[in-house]
């Protein structure tokens, strides 16, 4: 998806180039306030060293000097998460393996909350953000979808912190292509 360059010049000025993507707008405002425009929304990005933008080649360059290289290359990463951020959609999937165990999406006026079953005596009932998509086809099936790929990840944590996946039975929630190695239990 991405390309970078890395040109030095003669009067030791680094050039770092990025090549952006059609579907990512840029805009470079007066204060040095690099602003990334994109389907998933917009992202401000303050800048500390000089960067250019060229509608000609769609890129990037980001011109630094050689103290300020490890900033230009932090500043290369960032930018590449931000347009990431603002074009991407994350998806984790997470399957409920035991017997009984369930899932059920229902909505509370403009909330959604997940109903889940998970062989305790009661149910649990997890709110969801709205910056969340989560889809259930099968009960036992769960997706969620978003843009910030950290708040996916967060909530896939906790939703696994109700029932871990067991070493011994095999239950619990798994995450896409998570396998549990099954230990052995005690012998009589």
């Amino acid at each position: 998806m991405f390309s970078s360059k890395t040109h030095i010049k003669m009067n030791s000025l680094i050039k770092i180039q990025l090549k952006i993507p059609k579907l990512i707008t840029l805009y470079l405002l007066k204060n040095n306030l690099l602003v990334i425009a994109g389907s998933n929304g917009i992202k401000a990005l303050k800048m500390q060293i000089n960067v250019l933008i060229s509608k000609k080649y769609s890129s990037l360059f980001l011109l630094s000097t050689n103290k300020e290289v490890p900033y230009s290359i932090l500043y290369k990463k960032t930018i590449i998460g931000l347009i990431e951020h603002v074009v991407k959609n994350y998806k984790k999937a997470i399957y409920l393996v035991g017997t009984g165990y369930r899932a059920f999406l229902s909505k509370n006026g403009n909330d959604v909350v997940i109903h889940l079953k998970l062989g305790y005596s009661h149910i649990f009932f997890i709110k969801i953000p709205k910056s969340i998509t989560i889809v259930i086809p099968k009960p036992t099936k769960l997706f969620l979808i978003g843009t910030h790929k950290k708040e996916i990840m967060q909530l896939v944590a906790f939703i696994r912190s109700l029932k871990v996946p067991d070493s011994y039975k095999g239950k619990g929630f798994f995450l896409e292509f998570e396998k549990v190695n099954l230990k052995e239990g005690k012998k009589v």
